[in-house]
């Protein structure tokens, strides 16, 4: 009986909290997205700070892609990853005051000894907390 009482409390929590998380991350209220699709990563991301969007702390050294270096020497805090394959894709995230999370995605080489910059391939919105949906 114990733990029928046990499992229904931890079932109302996850229902609570997923409504409370619901309550405060309504995509359609996002600050504008820029148009950052083709631009080189530094274009873009100016954009979407001076758009109201806050860098997201990323995590620390996952790979160390001369991407990643690169783009965490900048001060990139925003970075998440990148990854060691043939288009050498990163990902950035920012977020919004009212809990919704913007994930960028680069592709090609930042590479300031070649003159070579990663551009955005994506963008997407998701909720603050919620997997990268790139």
């Amino acid at each position: 009986m114990l733990s029928i009482r046990i499992g229904v409390a931890l079932l109302a929590g996850a229902v609570l909290f997923n409504a409370a998380r619901a309550a405060t991350c309504d995509l359609g209220h996002a600050p504008a997205v820029p148009v950052v699709k083709g631009l080189p990563y530094k274009e873009a991301r100016n954009a979407i700070l001076s758009g109201g969007w806050q860098a997201t702390v990323g995590h620390p050294h996952n790979d160390f892609s001369s991407n990643e270096t690169t783009f965490r020497d900048r001060g990139y805090g925003e970075l998440q990853f990148c990854r060691l394959t043939a288009d050498s894709p990163c990902r950035f995230e920012f977020t919004s005051a009212n809990g919704v999370a913007l994930w960028i995605t680069t592709t090609g080489d930042e590479n300031p000894t070649l003159g070579s910059q990663a551009s955005v391939k994506a963008a997407k919105l998701a909720c603050a907390g919620d997997p990268d949906p790139n």
